[in-house]
């Protein structure tokens, strides 16, 4: 393949992962506005998915932007980063409307039922995670001002962005499992979007055989590993979309969803015992 025809295809691939990952998105956004209501959606979802992204975020824009970061890359890794520019606008975008989406929830007066607040792990989590970047953050600046760059001296700024990579990964790893969890308590796929679902599986699809034919014509498998995020992302959209998808078309559907201004349905779902019978619930609870 000739490397005209590879950049296009490349680049083809690349920003159509970007638009159907960018507009997957506003599905969930506009059916909140649509209902006036977040009712089915979970919240330490929403915390995850913003951690997530501020760190891909950060990620993308240090590789595109620093000298420094590109440098030691090289040195490492012995080839080019894979970071393309939509990544970065595809995380930026990602993260400025995922904050619209927790405005829904805690700013425009949108009904909320008694069981979605911020978990106690979630907090936690988000709390650690700001602590070590910033230990770490210290550590590669110690480095920079005493003009020592060796790995056994401290952190460099490869292994920065390295972490936030891997923060990014983490969350997205465990970000789904909350709203799975939900769906599976309320019985019900109700307040949660299935298109943004389909757009999301297609965007882990063509970012995965972006990546993948990126490193096939440049020879170099190893660039799939130099560019971890990503690649992790696609595959893990791909494997939570399906289980998305059985929830939605197969077990539960809007059709049995209880209704919102149910109260006993609402407690229900925060207790997780959705769908048992009222004694046997009581003696859980």
């Amino acid at each position: 393949m000739s490397s005209s025809w590879y950049d296009i295809l490349s680049s083809l691939l690349g920003w159509s992962y970007f638009v159907c990952w960018s507009i997957s998105f506003y599905p969930q956004l506009l059916l909140n506005l649509r209902r006036r209501s977040v009712v089915g959606l979970s919240v330490d979802f929403l915390w995850l998915n913003a951690l997530g992204f501020t760190c891909y975020s950060l990620y993308s824009l240090l590789f595109l932007a620093s000298d420094r970061v590109r440098e030691e890359y090289r040195f490492r890794e012995g080839g080019e980063p894979l970071v393309r520019v939509n990544d970065a606008a595809f995380a930026i975008h990602a993260l400025l409307v995922t904050t619209a989406t927790i405005a829904q929830v805690y700013l425009l007066g949108y009904t909320r039922a008694g069981y979605q607040k911020l978990s106690g792990w979630c907090r936690w989590l988000l709390v650690g995670v700001a602590v070590v970047l910033v230990l770490l953050v210290g550590s590669a600046w110690r480095n920079e001002i005493s003009g020592e760059r060796r790995q056994d001296d401290g952190w460099l700024w490869i292994d920065i962005v390295y972490a936030l990579s891997y923060i990014k990964l983490g969350t997205s790893a465990i970000k789904m499992l909350p709203q799975l969890y939900l769906n599976w308590a309320r019985k019900s796929t109700r307040g949660w979007s299935v298109v943004n679902v389909l757009l999301d599986f297609s965007g882990g699809v063509l970012s995965v055989a972006q990546i993948v034919l990126d490193a096939a014509v440049a020879g170099d498998l190893s660039a799939i590993r130099g560019n971890p995020v990503k690649t992790g992302l696609g595959l893990l959209a791909i494997a939570y979309d399906v289980l998305f998808i059985c929830q939605h078309y197969f077990l539960y559907g809007d059709k049995d969803a209880p209704e919102e201004t149910d109260s006993d349905a609402l407690e229900r779902a925060r207790r997780g015992v959705a769908g048992l019978p009222d004694d046997e619930r009581q003696r859980l609870i």
